[in-house]
């Protein structure tokens, strides 16, 4: 190739004759120009900042929360068709209807456990033991709730629950069954939403450090009825959980009136906490079938509506209550018997064999396959 076509080598030679102080002077700006793009270049390239919010690890071996889900401790999911059960209150005759309910398909017992300090005389804990021992011989998931509270807005109330919690006897029972168990720390408790909110994030905060990974449950406030409340603290709440482990509860009874429309309907109630990324579930429910109650807790509840709500959008319910009601409310007794299931009440055949019922719906979880 003609090398006159590109006369490259002409200038090479050119600088090659040039005085050393020329090649001197040109390291020195070449020095000077490299140091300034060095000194620029750390300048729009800081060092990368370590983000806040620390990543959070799921716990293992306990149930957990995954946003609306609720998954067992083999991490499959899990939903609630369940029943509340009065231990606290019958301590042998219970017993037979947590067989009787199981052969229903109900796979979620709620125990109703008090705080033996407001009691001269109560169960032991041994009642409490042998409780979830059936529970989980017959493949229910027990939920252990402190129950004498109810509406109550001191929060001495709920440290009182706090300290039976994490008192050494009982957490070592609980530890015993902690794969399969759920804690719902106080029933019905509260009626200010604010205070409501501030003292379940005190709580948590306790029982997590007294070593509880396990789901905790909390009720709404104003008698487990206002639903609004978890929907407005909620996720508060759920993020003051180091395990992120929260299940949160409402109870359908006097603003569930199927006939009242101020509250809105029941999918818009539900579908306004799960839009949260909240895991929700009825841990009591009446029926509009009811019709004993001579108190003032008598209030109709579409009970089919709100089961098939739930069946819809997979979430958990537990009707209140399998047999011992006093007068005024024995409208909520779904049995008129502790082991015959024949003596169902007409709101026990709806919770039973409705067409999103606990014989039709409920499955075990899959802990006990």
């Amino acid at each position: 190739m003609p090398s006159n076509l590109f006369p490259i080598t002409a200038p090479y030679r050119t600088f090659t004759i040039q005085s050393k102080l020329m090649k001197s002077l040109y390291c020195l700006i070449s020095l000077v120009v490299l140091l300034s793009a060095c000194k620029k270049s750390t300048t729009e390239y800081p060092k990368l900042i370590q983000p806040l919010v620390k990543t959070y690890a799921p716990p293992k071996g306990v149930f957990r929360v995954d946003g609306n889900k609720l998954l067992d401790s083999a991490g499959n999911p899990f939903v609630m068709r369940g029943m509340n059960f009065p231990v606290f209150w019958f301590p042998t005759d219970y017993l037979p209807s947590l067989a009787a309910a199981s052969s229903l398909g109900c796979n979620t017992a709620r125990l109703v456990w008090n705080n033996p300090l407001k009691h001269q005389t109560s169960p032991t804990l041994a009642v409490l033991d042998t409780a979830i021992h059936n529970c989980i011989k017959l493949k229910m998931i027990p939920i252990v709730e402190i129950h004498n509270i109810s509406d109550i807005t001191s929060t001495v109330e709920i440290d009182s629950s706090v300290s039976l919690l994490t008192s050494k006897n009982f957490k070592m029972l609980i530890d015993k069954y902690k794969s399969y168990v759920i804690l719902n720390i106080a029933n019905e408790w509260g009626s200010n939403n604010e205070i409501w909110r501030d003292t379940y994030k005190s709580a948590i905060i306790k029982l997590r450090a007294a070593g509880y990974k396990l789901p905790l449950m909390i009720d709404a406030p104003s008698w487990g009825q206002n639903s609004a409340a978890i929907a407005q603290y909620g996720l508060e709440i759920l993020n003051t959980d180091t395990c992120k482990n929260i299940i949160f509860s409402t109870h359908a009874y006097g603003t569930w009136d199927y006939r009242l429309t101020q509250y809105g309907t029941y999918e818009a109630r539900i579908d306004k906490i799960l839009n949260k990324g909240l895991c929700l579930v009825f841990g009591e429910y009446g029926s509009l079938y009811s019709t004993e109650c001579t108190g003032s807790n008598d209030a109709p509840v579409d009970a089919a509506r709100l089961m098939k709500a739930c069946q819809d959008r997979n979430m958990g319910y537990l009707a209140w209550s399998w047999f011992g009601n006093d007068d005024k409310n024995l409208c909520y007794d779904i049995c008129k018997s502790w082991s015959d299931t024949t003596k169902l009440t007409p709101f026990g055949k709806l919770w039973a064999y409705d067409v999103n019922g606990v014989k039709n719906t409920g499955k075990p979880a899959s802990v006990f396959k």
